[in-house]
């Protein structure tokens, strides 16, 4: 009886140790349609990259000197919607708050954000660095 149950327990163990890599896995880090990582837009004047983190802050750096400009902030996600909050433009805190709306989706490895509020062109293309 014993050792049905450590055998049992074992099973178990084993069972959750693979569950947990397979989940590990699939999580955003290995999920292509995810926009947590870092990305570079493909058809601007001024090039610059935006990283999504997995604790829903976000850099972009922007290239157009010698000296690259970094906005910081944060972001929600609501279905295909993907709201930026800017919380520093080059270490000053921004005096407005609204933020940059955006309907997104994937092709294939590009990331196609649609702005909602028309602050920024109407369509940008990334692709994953």
């Amino acid at each position: 009886m014993k050792t049905k149950t450590i055998k049992a327990i074992t099973l178990l163990i084993v069972l959750s140790v693979f569950i947990g890599l397979f989940a590990a896995c699939n999580s955003n880090g290995g999920n292509e349609n995810s926009l947590i990582g870092k990305w570079r837009i493909t058809d601007a004047i001024i090039p610059f990259t935006r990283e999504f983190k997995d604790d829903a802050t976000w850099v972009e750096i922007i290239e157009f000197s010698s000296e690259p400009m970094r906005v910081d902030g944060t972001y929600t996600v609501d279905g295909d919607k993907l709201s930026l909050f800017i919380t520093k433009i080059a270490g000053k805190i921004p005096p407005d708050e609204t933020p940059l709306e955006f309907s997104y989706t994937f092709k294939g490895d590009e990331l196609v954000l649609i702005s909602l509020n028309d602050l920024v062109g109407s369509e940008q293309i990334y692709i994953r660095e």
